[in-house]
C-alpha cells in the first residue's frame, strides 16, 4: 500500500489499494442518510465530515473490512501514483483533478482511495472503478501537414485514472 502525505491547511493521508473484488462501482443510485435518493457516481463512506455517505450498508461493512485488511501488515500489489504527485496541494473550490496511477495487480477492476485525516478525527473511503486513462479532445483547427496528433507513451496510455465526482470532491 502506498501512503501519500498530503500537506496544507487539513492534512491527511491517503491511500490507494488495489482491489480484485468489485465490478460496477460507478453510476448507481444511493440511498443517503443526509436527504433521501440520489445518483452518485462514486461508492463513499465518509466520517466525522460535511459529505453524505453513499455506500450501502453492505458497502460500508466491505469498505471497512478492506480498510482494516490494509493495515494487517501484507504486502499488497505494488503501486505507483502517477498524479497529484506527493505534496501536492489541490483547492477544494476548483475542477477535481484526475488521479493517474499504475499497480502491478493483475485483473484488478476496483480500487480503494482511503484518505484518513493525521489526527483521526475525520475519514473518507471511495471505491472506484479505475478506467484508462482520458483522451483529451483535438481541435481540428489545429492538424495540418506540419504537425501530428499527440500519441501518449505507452506507459502514459497504461494508466488507470479516477477523477471524484462533484459529491465526492
Amino acid at each position: 500500500m502506498r501512503r501519500l502525505t498530503a500537506t496544507g491547511a487539513l492534512p491527511a493521508l491517503a491511500t490507494l489499494a488495489a482491489l480484485a473484488l468489485f465490478t460496477g462501482c460507478a453510476g448507481r443510485t444511493a440511498d443517503t442518510a443526509c436527504g433521501g435518493e440520489a445518483t452518485y457516481a462514486d461508492i463513499a463512506v465518509a466520517e466525522g465530515i460535511g459529505l453524505c455517505s453513499t455506500a450501502s450498508e453492505a458497502e460500508h461493512g466491505t469498505i471497512d473490512l478492506l480498510v482494516q485488511g490494509g493495515n494487517d501488515g501484507s504486502q499488497p500489489a505494488g503501486l505507483v501514483v502517477d498524479y497529484p504527485i506527493e505534496g501536492s496541494v489541490i483547492p477544494p473550490e476548483i475542477a477535481p483533478p484526475t488521479f493517474l496511477w499504475h499497480d502491478d495487480a493483475d485483473g484488478a477492476d476496483a480500487w480503494l482511495l482511503d484518505a484518513a485525516f493525521a489526527d483521526g478525527s475525520a475519514r473518507l473511503s471511495v471505491l472506484v472503478p479505475g478506467e484508462p486513462a482520458p483522451k483529451g479532445e483535438i481541435d481540428p483547427q489545429c492538424i495540418s501537414k506540419t504537425n501530428k496528433i499527440y500519441e501518449p507513451t505507452p506507459y502514459q496510455a497504461s494508466a488507470i485514472s479516477w477523477k471524484p465526482s462533484a459529491e465526492v470532491w
